[in-house]
C-alpha cells in the first residue's frame, strides 16, 4: 500500500507500508592459517525465511512519455521490522577471533530493526497501472552480534493498480 501525495504534477512523496515475506540462504566462513597462508573454512550454511514489516518513504519524479505512458523514478529512505525469522531468531555458528586460539561457538541474532535506501524506476500505464523495480541496498548490520557484518540487500519488482 502506497500514497501518492503529489507536491506538483512531476514531483510527489510517496509514504508506503508492505507486508513482505524473504527467504535466503546464508554461510557463515572463518578464516584459520595454515602452513603460513589464510585459508576459508565454511562453518556453517543455511536457508532463512523471515516475515517483515516494510516502511518506505519515497520521493518520486514522474516523467510524461505520452498521454497514456508515465514513466517513475523515485528514491528515499527504507525501515524494515522483522516479525519472525523461520530459523528462530539465533543460529549458532563457529567463532575463531585469532588463528592461534581455538574455535569457539557463539550464537549470532538477527536484529529486528533494519535501515536502508531504496530506490528504482517503473511505468504509470493508462493513469492506473503501475510496473515498478525498486534495489533496497541496507546500510546498517543484519546481526546484533558484533563483528558478523553483512547487510540486507534484495531487488524487488511490484505490480499495481493506481486508484
Amino acid at each position: 500500500m502506497v500514497v501518492d501525495i503529489n507536491v506538483r504534477d512531476f514531483l510527489s512523496v510517496q509514504p508506503g507500508f508492505f507486508y513482505e515475506s524473504r527467504s535466503g540462504n546464508y554461510a557463515y566462513a572463518s578464516t584459520q592459517l595454515i602452513d603460513g597462508a589464510t585459508e576459508t573454512v565454511f562453518s556453517q550454511m543455511g536457508h532463512y525465511r523471515s516475515y517483515n514489516f516494510e516502511v518506505p518513504v519515497m520521493v518520486a519524479f514522474h516523467f510524461n512519455l505520452s498521454p497514456d505512458i508515465r514513466w517513475n523514478v523515485d528514491f528515499g529512505p527504507d525501515f524494515r521490522f522483522r516479525l519472525h525469522n523461520s530459523d528462530s531468531d539465533r543460529i549458532r555458528v563457529v567463532a575463531q577471533p585469532d588463528p592461534m586460539t581455538p574455535p569457539e561457538t557463539v550464537d549470532a541474532a538477527l536484529k529486528s530493526f533494519d535501515f536502508g535506501l531504496r530506490f528504482g524506476t517503473g511505468l504509470t500505464l493508462k493513469r492506473h497501472y503501475v510496473v515498478e523495480v525498486h534495489y533496497v541496498a541496507g546500510l546498517s548490520d543484519a546481526w546484533k552480534t558484533p563483528g558478523m557484518g553483512g547487510c540486507n540487500k534484495a531487488w524487488q519488482f511490484a505490480v499495481g493498480y493506481n486508484f
